[in-house]
């Protein structure tokens, strides 16, 4: 059982996500930016790091780079649905840190042999 911290601004991808982590006995915490998700690994610690890419208030880029600069070396999984410029930001998310990079929509048995692969 691993903890871990999910970034998404969509709510319904959140939730799934979740549902998904907690189905695999993950205890998971949300956040909806990258500012929140700071917030939160400043009072708790995580075993995996999902982030969107393109989010409000501070993207999953920014939130990548805050986490590499202070030389964590906990996973990333950077995930990104935009419709221009997708594999753009995904490559540059892997580029700044990110572990693992994944196309929106997610596929569940990707996504959990993903996440499985970084918390063993």
């Amino acid at each position: 059982m691993s903890k871990i911290l999910v970034v998404d601004d969509e709510k319904i991808l959140l939730a799934l996500v979740a549902g998904w982590l907690e189905f695999e006995q993950h205890i998971v915490v949300c956040a909806e930016n990258g500012n929140q998700a700071i917030t939160k690994m400043k009072n708790e610690e995580f075993d995996l790091i999902i982030t969107d890419i393109v989010m409000p208030e501070k993207e999953g880029i920014g939130l990548i780079m805050e986490i590499r600069q202070k030389n964590s070396d906990i996973p990333i999984i950077a995930m990104s649905g935009a419709d221009r410029n997708r594999d753009a930001y995904l490559a540059n998310a892997k580029k700044l840190g990110a572990n693992r990079i994944l196309s929106k929509p997610l596929d569940h048995n990707s996504f959990i042999g993903t996440v499985n692969e970084l918390v063993k």
